[in-house]
């Protein structure tokens, strides 16, 4: 079954992975996606603070404590069942360094999750439509 699962995986990874011959423009924009977007966040959540009304700060405290949570969850899932990362099977091609630690789950993936289910619990569907599509731009990266 986990042979089954890590194939899968592994062609899934090569589908989106970028070959040699892709366009330096789409490779940039991935790269900048993976390296600056979680930037935005706390600068989304400086802003809601200083500007928002009192259910958007409560929101913005509420995101924050939802993603220590998941993210301390999701490093238990990373000790209790460790994935390497394909660059560290020699899959694939590398774009940008990272340590040789676990790749599942993806932390940026649980740090947006995290702060999409808030802020749609929140029910400011709007707004959380965003972090939806940062997420979308998490699984291709």
């Amino acid at each position: 079954m986990i042979s089954n699962l890590e194939t899968i995986n592994l062609i899934w990874f090569q589908s989106i992975n970028a070959s040699a011959n892709a366009s330096e423009l789409i490779v940039g924009i991935a790269k900048f996606f993976a390296q600056y977007l979680l930037y935005a966040l706390p600068i989304f959540f400086i802003l809601l603070w200083l500007f928002g009304n009192e259910a958007q700060k409560e929101m913005v405290l509420k995101s924050i404590f939802v993603i220590i949570i998941s993210l301390c969850i999701g490093q238990l899932i990373s000790i209790l069942f460790p994935h390497s990362r394909p660059f560290m099977m020699g899959v694939g091609r590398t774009l940008i360094y990272h340590a040789s630690n676990a790749s599942f789950p993806s932390h940026h993936m649980i740090f947006f999750s995290a702060v999409f289910i808030s802020i749609f619990l929140a029910k400011e569907y709007k707004l959380s439509m965003i972090f939806f599509y940062f997420n979308a731009s998490c699984c291709m990266v």
